[in-house]
């Protein structure tokens, strides 16, 4: 009697062992499809993640570009700009020197007080014809000025001072004239039998020099750099 409850009692623990064992198989095998299943979802999404950030990436690079290339694009037509006006500005200082080599100016200087003014701006027109007015000051510049500065002009003065000193071309001004209108103003030394025997502060109308201007940057923006 005792025996059979003994083997009943072994038998009982061996079943329970045993569903216990299949219970945690099935829960493995649950867990396995779960995580499968995750898995599944888990790797789309981050390939989705990963193609969204490649994106963003090259958007913000094609935008970084773009930006470099239109800064270089304005710092390029900005030094072409500067380069035309240079070049226009001395184009025109050396159309005067060559137009103030005119006998009639050397004569003028020549002539002292005597001078007539009106031919020697005459003969320089001729040459140079955008000049519509001019001055001829001798070469004792402190003398021209005089104690009136403002009189004289302050731009004007400081132009003939400098070409006075550097024994060349002042830097060119633009001028602003009572009537709105504005004007380039160029001071050039004259030179007679090797020595400045005074100076010339001619005026260019803006509006006629800037259509020469404008030609000059059209030109030099289609050919480039």
């Amino acid at each position: 009697m005792q025996r059979q409850e003994s083997s009943a009692r072994v038998q009982a623990l061996r079943n329970l062992l045993s569903r216990t064992k299949s219970a945690e198989v099935a829960g493995v095998a649950r867990g396995g499809r779960s995580a499968t299943r995750q898995s599944a979802w888990v790797v789309p999404a981050g390939a989705a993640l990963l193609a969204a950030a490649t994106l963003m990436f090259g958007f913000q690079s094609w935008q970084a570009l773009r930006s470099e290339s239109l800064e270089g694009s304005a710092e390029r037509i900005a030094a072409q700009t500067r380069q035309s006006i240079a070049g226009f500005v001395s184009e025109r200082q050396r159309a005067l020197g060559e137009a103030l080599l005119h006998p009639e100016v050397a004569r003028y200087f020549a002539s002292g007080s005597e001078g007539d003014p009106v031919r020697a701006l005459a003969a320089v027109r001729e040459r140079m014809p955008e000049v519509v007015d001019g001055r001829f000051i001798g070469g004792d510049v402190l003398d021209a000025i005089g104690d009136d500065m403002a009189g004289f002009g302050y731009a004007n003065a400081e132009m003939l001072l400098s070409a006075a000193r550097l024994g060349a071309p002042a830097p060119a001004q633009v001028h602003g004239l009572d009537s709105g209108a504005r004007e380039l103003v160029l001071v050039n030394p004259v030179t007679v039998n090797g020595r400045i025997a005074g100076f010339v502060l001619g005026q260019i109308a803006l509006r006629a020099a800037a259509v020469d201007l404008r030609r000059a940057l059209r030109g030099r923006h289609r050919s480039g750099p």
